[in-house]
C-alpha cells in the first residue's frame, strides 16, 4: 500500500474512532449526570426527578468533564516525554550503547538494520527484564522519538530470524504513524479510567479500607463513589471494546509489512507459533499491561468478553495469514537460553547489478516497504562501519563529533572555516574527535551519511538542554561556512533541527496548514530549482531535470527559479512550509523531486542521498536506495 494512501486512510479511521471515543466520553458524562440525578431524587434533597434538569447536568458534567480531561493530559504530557518514558513506566531497562556480546547486542544490531532499511530513526531501545512472555511493543509520538521495548522471554526464546520478524512489525508500525494513534487511545483510555478510579477511592474513604484507627468513614462518600466506580467502568468497557476494534486490523497490516521487509515469512510465523506453544504466551504480568494492550507484538492481557476485548486476532488466524499451510498444532515451548551461535541470515548479503532505468515512482512510493536488499544493505552497511565510529555513534559525547564530522567539507580551505567556526561554539575535544573521524566517514561513501546520522541519534537525544543550545548552531554554521547553498546539507540540518528539537522541548504537533498543492508551488518551484541544479550542474541539463519534475504536477505551470531565489534562508523556508501539508501532497512533491532527478534514467549515489535528505527534512520515510 503506498504510504500516503495508508497514512489516509489512518486518518480517516482515526477521525471515525475519535468520534466513537467521544460518544463514549459523552456517554459517562451523561450516565454520571443520570446516577446523581436519581439520588438526589432518593434522598429527597433535590427538586422532583425530571429527566433534564440543566443546572445539574452543567454541574455533574462540568465536573466529570474535567475530571476526564485531567487525566487525558496528564498522561499525554506523560507519553510527550517519548516512547521511552512509557518503556520506563513498564519496569523497562534501556539497553546500553554497546551491550557487549549476547543477546542484547543482537537485538541492536536487529534493530539497527531494520530500521535502516526502513529510513526511520533508530529507536531507543528497552529490555523488559521481568517479563518471561514473547512480546514486544513500540511507543511514542513521532518516529524521532520512538522507542521498542522486547521482554526478557523474546531475546531468551526467539533466534534471530524470528527476533528480525517481531522487530520488523513493530517498525511498520513507527513508519506508518500508528505510535501516535496508540497514544491517543491510551490518552483518552486514562481519562475515562481516573472517573472510575475517583469512585473507587471514594468507596474506600467510605468503608475505611485502609484501615486508619481512630477515624470514623464518611459513609456517605459510599453511594456516590459507587455511582462514579460504576459509571466509569462501563465508560471503559465501551471505550476498551473501540480500542480493541480499531487494533486488530493494524496487527494483519503490520504482520504483512515485517513479511514483505524480510521476505522470510518463517520469521514471524515462528515466533507466533513460539507464542502459541509457550505456556506464559504473550501475557505481561506488570499491573500496567492493559496500557499497552493495544501497540503490543501479541496479546498483552487475557482475553475477556469472548474476545470482544482482544486488541490481537487470535495467534491462529495470524499465522495462517501468514501460512496458509499451518497445521494449527504448536510446538511446546520451553524457557531455555539462546544457543551461542546465530543462524545465518537469510537475506542476501550483496546487492545486485545496477539496473538500465531508474524507476523514480517505485523508489519514491515503495508501496509494499523496504525490501529485502534494503534489509541486506543495512546489515551490510552496519557490517562495514569501523569500530571507532560505530562507538562514536552510540556515545553521546562522540555522537556529537560524528554529526560534525559528517558535514564537514572535503576541499580543505572550507574545512578550516568549519573547523573555526566549531572551536568558537564547541569543546576542544568534540572539534578535535570530529577531524579524526571525518577521514573514516568519508571514506564509506557518501550512502552512508544519513544512516550514520540515523545511529547517533539516541546518544544525541541524551545531550542536555545547555548543550544543545550550543550543538544546534555549530549545525548551522557547517552547512554555511562555504559561504553555498547545498540542498544536502540544509535538508540534513533541518530533519535534524526537528528530530533533536522534539527530545529538548516540549512535544507539539506539527499543525498541518496544506491540504492543496496550490498555496506550496513556489515553494516547489524552489525546491525542484534547487535539485535539478545540484544533480545537473550543466544549465541545459538543469532546465530539463527541472521540466521533468513539473511535468509530474499535471496542474503546475512553473520556470525554474534564479539561484538568487534559491538562497539557503528561503530553501529552509520552503522545505519547512512544505512539511506542513498533508502526506499525500508531500509524497507528489517527493515523487516530483525523483523524476527531476532520474530524468537520465540513472540515479547516481549523490542523487539518491539528497532525495532521501529532502524526504526526512519533510518527515517522509524513505529507505535507502539500493540498485537491484
Amino acid at each position: 500500500m503506498r504510504f500516503y494512501e495508508h497514512e489516509e486512510r489512518r486518518r480517516r479511521r482515526t477521525a471515525v474512532l475519535l468520534c466513537l471515543l467521544a460518544a463514549s466520553v459523552a456517554g459517562t458524562v451523561l450516565g454520571t449526570y443520570l446516577g446523581f440525578a436519581l439520588l438526589l431524587d432518593w434522598s429527597g434533597l433535590g427538586d422532583p426527578f425530571e429527566w433534564w434538569q440543566p443546572r445539574l447536568f452543567v454541574w455533574i458534567g462540568l465536573g466529570t468533564s474535567v475530571l476526564i480531561l485531567f487525566g487525558t493530559v496528564h498522561m499525554y504530557r506523560v507519553l510527550s516525554l517519548g516512547g521511552g518514558a512509557l518503556a520506563r513506566r513498564l519496569g523497562g531497562r534501556e539497553v546500553p550503547d554497546d551491550p557487549g556480546e549476547g543477546p542484547e547486542k543482537r537485538l541492536r544490531n536487529v534493530v539497527e538494520e531494520v530500521a535502516i532499511a526502513s529510513g526511520v530513526p533508530v529507536p531507543v531501545l528497552f529490555v523488559l527484564e521481568r517479563e518471561g512472555g514473547i512480546n514486544a511493543f513500540a511507543a511514542g509520538l513521532h518516529a524521532d522519538d520512538a522507542a521498542i521495548a522486547v521482554t526478557r522471554g523474546s531475546l531468551a526464546l526467539l533466534d534471530r530470524d524470528e527476533l528480525q520478524g517481531v522487530v520488523a512489525h513493530e517498525v511498520s508500525h513507527v513508519r506508518n504513524g500508528d505510535t501516535r494513534l496508540n497514544a491517543q487511545l491510551l490518552a483518552v483510555l486514562h481519562g475515562v479510567l481516573l472517573v472510575g478510579e475517583t469512585g473507587r477511592e471514594m468507596l474506600d474513604l467510605a468503608f475505611n479500607r485502609h484501615g486508619e484507627r481512630g477515624r470514623r468513614p464518611p459513609i456517605l462518600l459510599a453511594v456516590p463513589g459507587a455511582i462514579l466506580a460504576g459509571v466509569g467502568s462501563l465508560g471503559l468497557l465501551f471505550a476498551r471494546m473501540l480500542k480493541s476494534a480499531a487494533c486488530r486490523e493494524r496487527e494483519f497490516l503490520a504482520d504483512a509489512s515485517a513479511v514483505r521487509m524480510t521476505r522470510n515469512p518463517r520469521g514471524l510465523a515462528g515466533a507466533l507459533k513460539k507464542i502459541g506453544g509457550l505456556e506464559a504466551g504473550s501475557h505481561l504480568l506488570g499491573p500496567r499491561a492493559e496500557e499497552v494492550s493495544h501497540m503490543s507484538f501479541g496479546q498483552a492481557v487475557p482475553r475477556s468478553f469472548f474476545g470482544a476485548l482482544s486488541t490481537h486476532p487470535p495467534v491462529r488466524d495470524r499465522i495462517l495469514a501468514i501460512e496458509p499451510a499451518f497445521s494449527g498444532r504448536f510446538p511446546k515451548v520451553e524457557p531455555l537460553p539462546l544457543p551461542p551461535e546465530e543462524k545465518a541470515p537469510l537475506v542476501p548479503s550483496k546487492p545486485r547489478a545496477e539496473p538500465a532505468t531508474f524507476r523514480a515512482a517505485e523508489f519514491v512510493r515503495a508501496e509494499e516497504g523496504p525490501r529485502p536488499e534494503q534489509l541486506a544493505f543495512a546489515r551490510s552497511l552496519l557490517e562495514s562501519i569501523p569500530p571507532e565510529v560505530a562507538a562514536a555513534a552510540r556515545d553521546p559525547h562522540g555522537a556529537r563529533s560524528l554529526a560534525c564530522a559528517l558535514l564537514l567539507d572535503p576541499d580543505a580551505e572550507v574545512r578550516r572555516r568549519q573547523v573555526a567556526t566549531l572551536e568558537s561554539l564547541l569543546d576542544r575535544e568534540t572539534v578535535r574527535r570530529a577531524l579524526d573521524l571525518h577521514p573514516r566517514v568519508a571514506s564509506l561513501g557518501s550512502a552512508a551519511r544519513l544512516p550514520l546520522l540515523d545511529l547517533a541519534l539516541p546518544a544525541l537525544r541524551k545531550m542536555s538542554g545547555s548543550e544543545f543550545a550550543k550543538f544546534a548552531p555549530a549545525l548551522e554554521g557547517l552547512s554555511r561556512a562555504d559561504g553555498r547553498t547545498d540542498l544536502f546539507e540544509l535538508a540534513l540540518g533541518a530533519m535534524l533541527e526537528r528530530r533533536l528539537g522534539r527530545s529538548h522541548g516540549p512535544v507539539t504537533r506539527r499543525p498541518v496548514q496544506f491540504y492543496a498543492l496550490t498555496g506550496l508551488l513556489p515553494d516547489v518551484r524552489i525546491l525542484l530549482s534547487a535539485l535539478s541544479r545540484a544533480g545537473s550542474p550543466e544549465a541545459g541539463e538543469g532546465e530539463a531535470s527541472f521540466a521533468a519534475g513539473v511535468a509530474r504536477l499535471t496542474e503546475a505551470d512553473l520556470v525554474p527559479a534564479s539561484r538568487e531565489e534559491c538562497r539557503a534562508d528561503a530553501l529552509a523556508h520552503s522545505l519547512d512550509r512544505i512539511a506542513r501539508s498533508v502526506p499525500r501532497i508531500r509524497e507528489r512533491v517527493l515523487d516530483a523531486c525523483a523524476f527531476a532527478a532520474g530524468r537520465d534514467g540513472r540515479l547516481t549515489e549523490e542523487e539518491a542521498d539528497l532525495l532521501r535528505a529532502v524526504a526526512a527534512a519533510v518527515d517522509l520515510p524513505l529507505p535507502p536506495h539500493v540498485r537491484t
